[in-house]
């Protein structure tokens, strides 16, 4: 029996640290979502089949080597003579080279490589979304069970409060309005629990299936708010921008591509023809080189035609570009404005909140020695709850906003890394 008390409380310590040691930071949970997503997945199958795109184009400057084979049946008349009918069997062989092609499959190659960079960016962008994405959630988490922790430890003032008051009440020193106040306000904080517990809980959820693990997860955070810094300097390539420029070259090649069409193309050929009319006709072979030329003199306009479309996708890539460049900028401001902002509504409300703890010491004094009621009392500790809360609200927040901030900089974090 003794042997088994020493056992367990090593068994016990064993247990928590395999639970410290199972806690998540934000880039570990982000790698985490990077395996599981499926998205990612598909974001990466896209350049793939890009790339596949390019061996495809590339195959059409290798030689060809096609064979035809008919087996006919001929009818000929020679003047009074009778219908005859002979089966007539022919084989094609035909060797072609390509020796110009009017340069179409170099603007293709070329319309090739910008759009598997375009989905290259395209993907990195897909990433900073997942993780923005991400942090949100796990802030969220972070953020509520800071809260959680508030109320349950108004919770357990407001108990020991309606104790009091109880014994109080029975003395003549309280009213059993007091108490009924007091219960009250007990009974809004426990709702107050159970709503933040359940935002919590769908947040847990929600990050579970990004990461693909079995909620609820155990996350740490590692920021600590003193040694944040921004650099605003500093500014990294942006992918949703390097994307759009990409699909501006992707257009213009399109153009060139377009305009190739009508240009002559040139080819090698070597070919072998055999017949025998059968059954009774002779063999004939014949073999061939040369040269063949394919021009397109009159189109009907259709390359013209290709040729605007392609202007066109080329001006919706310059907006779009445009576009993600003042996106990109807008956000980095904003989210440099909330982190400014953040750190001085903690340092408003760290005074704010010594404030009402002196304040809640006085009034609980003067509420012993009669100067004051058990609803004053209520109302500094109310007053206390709600800017601890919303400091500590402030404090997630302005993480969240530094975190968005330094994507704009440093980019995505190393896998791996904590």
């Amino acid at each position: 029996m003794n042997r088994s008390l020493k056992i367990a409380p090593a068994l016990l310590a064993w247990a928590l640290c395999g639970q410290a040691s199972a806690a998540f930071t934000l880039d570990q949970t982000f790698d985490l979502a990077v395996k599981k997503s499926e998205s990612l997945t598909l974001g990466q199958l896209e350049v793939e089949r890009a790339q596949q795109t390019g061996e495809a184009i590339r195959t059409r400057t290798r030689p060809r080597l096609r064979l035809n084979g008919d087996f006919d049946r001929v009818y000929s008349k020679v003047g009074s003579s009778n219908i005859r009918g002979d089966w007539q069997p022919s084989l094609q062989t035909e060797l072609r080279h390509p020796l110009y092609e009017g340069g179409g499959i170099k603007a293709q190659l070329q319309s090739v490589e910008y759009l598997t960079t375009a989905a290259r960016w395209e993907l990195e962008a897909q990433k900073e979304q997942l993780y923005l994405q991400i942090a949100e959630l796990f802030y969220q988490i972070i953020g509520s069970e800071a809260d959680i922790g508030n109320l349950h430890e108004s919770e357990r003032i407001y108990r020991e409060r309606i104790r009091t008051l109880k014994a109080r009440a029975r003395i003549g020193r309280s009213r059993d309005a007091e108490v009924l106040a007091a219960q009250t306000q007990l009974d809004a904080i426990i709702a107050q629990i159970k709503a933040a517990a359940s935002q919590r809980d769908i947040a847990q959820r929600r990050l579970a299936w990004l990461t693909g693990q079995t909620p609820p997860l155990v996350l740490t955070d590692r920021l600590n708010l003193a040694d944040l810094k921004l650099n605003p300097t500093q500014q990294k390539v942006l992918p949703t921008v390097e994307a759009a420029k990409a699909r501006v070259a992707l257009a213009e090649s399109r153009i060139e591509e377009a305009r190739s069409v009508n240009k002559p193309r040139v080819d090698l050929i070597a070919a072998h023809a055999w017949n025998y009319p059968f059954p009774d006709g002779e063999q004939a072979n014949r073999l061939s080189f040369g040269v063949g030329l394919t021009w397109t003199l009159y189109d009907a306009g259709e390359v013209d035609a290709n040729v605007r479309t392609a202007v066109i996708e080329r001006s919706q890539a310059n907006v779009t570009q445009s576009l993600q460049t003042r996106e990109n900028t807008l956000i980095r401001e904003q989210a440099e404005q909330a982190f400014r902002d953040g750190l001085v509504q903690i340092r408003l409300y760290d005074q704010a909140l010594a404030a009402a703890e002196r304040n809640v010491k006085l009034q609980q004094n003067e509420f012993e020695n009669g100067l004051l009621t058990n609803l004053e009392v209520m109302q500094a500790l109310d007053q206390r709850l709600q800017i601890k809360r919303n400091r500590d609200q402030a404090i997630y927040d302005a993480k969240l906003a530094y975190v968005e901030a330094q994507l704009q900089v440093r980019g995505l974090p190393k896998a791996g890394q904590p």
